[in-house]
C-alpha cells in the first residue's frame, strides 16, 4: 500500500502499490478518480458529489448506492449492510463517515452477460461543503484475470479493501469551490 494523492493533492487515500491510474487508459470526469486491478477486474473510485437531500447518513449511503446501480444499469440491486461509523472519523474534517456493502448484477462493457459485483462503498460527508465523497470498489463475484495467475491470489482482500476505504483524508478545502 501507498499514499497516494488524488484531485491534485486535495485529498490523499491509501491504495495498493501496482494499481493503474485508468486517466491513462480512457478520460476521466474531472469529479473522479478512477484507478483499476492490474490483473482483475477489481477498481476503485473515488467521486466528490453535491451532497444528497437526506434525512442522515444511512440513508445519504442508501441513495447514492442506488444512483450507481442505476447508472450501471445494474439488472440487481442489494444492500447487505449499511453502518454509520462512530467519531472519530477516519477523516477529521468530515461530519459522518458511512460503509455500505451491496450487490449489483450487471453487465460490463456492452456484453449481454452479467456479472454479479460486490460494492464497498465508504461514505465521506463534509457536511459544510456541502459535499459527499464516494471511496467504492468494485469487486466482481467471478474474478477473471488478464493472464495465467489465479485470481484468488491476486484479487485484493478484505485487509486491503478496508485501508482503501478509510484512508481517505481531505487536505485542502479548496477542491469545493465556494459555497
Amino acid at each position: 500500500m501507498e499514499t497516494r494523492k488524488l484531485f491534485d493533492g486535495a485529498f490523499e487515500c491509501q491504495l495498493p502499490k501496482d494499481i493503474v491510474d485508468a486517466s491513462n487508459l480512457r478520460q476521466i470526469p474531472d469529479n473522479q478518480e478512477v484507478f483499476v486491478h492490474p490483473l482483475t477486474d477489481q477498481s476503485v473510485t473515488i467521486d466528490i458529489l453535491e451532497a444528497v437531500s437526506s434525512p442522515n447518513p444511512e440513508s445519504a449511503a442508501r441513495t447514492h448506492f442506488q444512483e450507481i446501480a442505476s447508472s450501471n444499469e445494474a439488472s440487481e440491486s442489494i444492500i447487505d449492510s449499511v453502518d454509520v461509523l462512530p467519531p472519530p472519523y477516519p477523516d477529521e474534517n468530515a461530519s459522518a463517515v458511512v460503509r455500505l456493502t451491496g450487490k449489483q448484477k450487471v453487465a460490463k462493457f456492452n456484453q449481454t452477460r452479467e456479472d454479479m459485483i460486490f460494492i464497498h462503498l465508504a461514505l465521506y460527508r463534509y457536511e459544510s461543503d456541502k459535499a459527499d465523497v464516494l471511496v467504492v470498489i468494485n469487486d466482481p463475484l467471478k474474478q477473471t484475470v488478464n493472464n495465467s495467475r489465479n485470481a484468488e491470489s491476486t484479487s485484493w482482500g478484505t485487509s486491503t479493501i478496508n485501508s482503501v476505504l478509510f484512508s481517505l483524508r481531505l487536505k485542502n478545502r479548496g477542491i469545493f469551490g465556494s459555497n
